[in-house]
């Protein structure tokens, strides 16, 4: 009885310490770091860490449109969503919504799966999320991870999500000029001698009047 009970227990631990039993991680990275100047483009990639065997990915996106523009998807240049790999958009026309890539293999560990070029073309919060059933940080987890979830990193054993860690990116966007009510000569952009418009005074409506400059 003690050998049968060890061995259940061995087993029970093995499964859990191995990348099964742990939830993979997603970052999703800018290629501008800190803030972005309006009419920049900027590449957003998504890379894995600790990813369990796959046959890819099927995740979605959204984004804050009126201050960023969808410009394209690419696979990365080198790894296992390299050569071989293919990646399929949802509408295939226009900004998708919905993102597909199958691998040439069943790849795990830590590689880039795809990235996608944007367009600021406002100042604010991009809010750029890729969308995961599986995402760890949702609500949802582990309860979506049963085999009905349609976002996802699928195994290549059952094509069930696998859970998933999210870090997501923290994109925001600059006019270089960043005006404001209470002043302007500390702010967050960095100084820019062809920009005129930096360091004006904090905008009031009363008298003594300060506009926003032209």
């Amino acid at each position: 009885m003690k050998k049968l009970i060890s061995k259940q227990f061995v087993g029970i631990l093995a499964l859990l310490c191995s990348s099964a039993g742990m939830a993979a991680t997603v970052n999703v990275t800018s290629s501008v770091a800190n803030l972005v100047p309006v009419s920049t483009p900027f590449t957003v990639t998504i890379s894995v860490v600790g990813m369990t065997a796959n046959v890819g990915p099927s995740l979605g996106l959204s984004f804050d449109s009126t201050k960023v523009s969808y410009v394209s998807t690419a696979l990365p240049s080198t790894g296992p969503h390299s050569v071989g790999a293919f990646l399929v958009l949802f509408p295939s026309v226009g900004t998708p919504t919905d993102i597909f890539v199958t691998p040439s293999g069943s790849p795990s560990g830590n590689y880039d799966a795809f990235k996608i070029n944007f367009m600021a073309i406002a100042p604010g919060a991009a809010n750029i999320v890729i969308i995961d059933d599986c995402d760890t940080n949702s609500a949802g987890y582990p309860g979506t991870c049963s085999g009905g979830e349609t976002r996802a990193f699928f195994d290549d054993v059952n094509f069930l999500g696998i859970p998933a860690a999210y870090n997501q990116v923290s994109a925001l966007l600059s006019d270089g000029v960043q005006f404001g009510t209470v002043g302007n000569k500390n702010n967050r952009t960095p100084p820019d001698g062809n920009n005129s418009a930096q360091f004006h005074p904090a905008v009031n409506n009363a008298f003594p009047y300060s506009a926003n400059p032209l």
